[in-house]
């Protein structure tokens, strides 16, 4: 099977970053307006489990939120034709702490490939926008 293909939830793709940061420091930026716009393309408050959310980049439903440990989201990116889910991930403590953006139900290799640089010119931005 080639990597990043699973049985159960198709094409996946994990990309991680660890910042010398507090997990609540780090969990309060993602989920800022600021840093939400860098990785949904718009600057919204990201709401509870159960609710949907819409930006420019697509909508969906969260379908977890467990303060500083991890989001989850039912996606479709705007022109999508399938759903694929949004994972964000904190994990350390804190001195440090790797922030993850895991997304599966991807429909192709080529759209692997895709999220996979968008996820780390996201991480770039946001390492940017945290000052380091």
């Amino acid at each position: 099977m080639p990597t990043g293909l699973t049985k159960e939830d198709g094409w996946q793709v994990a990309v991680a970053k660890t910042f010398p940061m507090d997990i609540e420091d780090v969990w309060d930026f993602v989920m800022s307006p600021e840093a939400v716009a860098i990785w949904l393309g718009e600057a919204v408050t990201v709401p509870g489990r159960g609710q949907p959310l819409s930006t420019k980049g697509g909508a969906g439903t969260v379908t977890m939120n467990r303060t500083a440990d991890r989001l989850r989201l039912a996606w479709t990116a705007t022109g999508a034709d399938h759903e694929t889910t949004i994972e964000v991930v904190v994990s350390g403590g804190a001195d440090t702490t790797s922030l993850k953006f895991h997304q599966e139900h991807m429909a192709s290799e080529s759209e692997r490939f895709t999220q996979r640089d968008h996820w780390t010119k996201v991480l770039n931005e946001l390492e940017a926008a945290l000052g380091f």
